[in-house]
């Protein structure tokens, strides 16, 4: 009896000790965030005419979100192209360059492949499996506990964005491209991502002009 008492013992506070050195491991400073960006192919505007420097940008949103992560781009693609020298205007038929853009898909995704998703190319299917919450089940409060904060796993967040520039010149120029942008981090969360992964499209869309 007094050995079974005692190996009862010895297996909780073995389990405590990972517990907590499992909790100090995941209160440790997370790693940076690494987002990478690529479009389906390159775009190459007529900037010889330098006085014209003009643009009006309209993001929409057909995700099934809230519309927050086109807002987002927007603004920060506008803000983007005014360090650059541009001039954003409210109307489309005033500005030399026409920028419409669509966000197609923004959330987690699980084995997320760039180059199935940029290979749909504009106005293409969004590939890849789409991943909601993971909530697992422990035997017993401290077993959950223990495996909750063990479950450090790589999440990878992406934006997808359909863009299509205008150039209102003689020639009415249109150049079509997809947009994708990965983020990824060890237990990265929405909050996180959704604005490194603006930031990183928005200079992106910027670098072409």
């Amino acid at each position: 009896m007094k050995s079974s008492i005692l190996r009862s013992r010895g297996a909780f506070s073995l389990l405590v000790v990972v517990w907590l050195a499992a909790g100090c491991a995941t209160m440790g400073p997370p790693d940076a965030v690494d987002v990478r960006t690529r479009m389906s192919n390159s775009v190459f505007l007529n900037l010889s005419d330098q006085t014209s420097k003009t643009v009006f940008v309209r993001v929409r949103d057909s995700s099934d979100t809230d519309g927050e992560a086109g807002e987002d781009l927007q603004a920060a693609l506008r803000y983007r192209l005014q360090a650059e020298g541009y001039t954003v205007l409210s109307s489309p038929q005033a500005a030399y360059y026409v920028i419409q853009a669509n966000v197609r898909y923004v959330g987690e995704r699980d084995n997320a492949d760039m180059g199935a998703v940029l290979g749909a190319g504009f106005g293409g299917a969004v590939l890849g499996t789409i991943v909601g919450g993971r909530n697992g089940t422990g035997i017993g409060l401290l077993a959950g506990l223990v495996a909750g904060s063990m479950a450090a796993r790589d999440v990878t967040y992406v934006l997808v964005t359909d863009v299509q520039i205008t150039e209102n010149d003689a020639n009415y120029d249109q150049f079509r491209t997809r947009v994708v942008s990965y983020a990824g981090q060890v237990n990265l969360e929405y909050g996180q991502a959704e604005p490194a992964l603006v930031h990183e499209q928005a200079s992106a869309l910027a670098a072409i002009f």
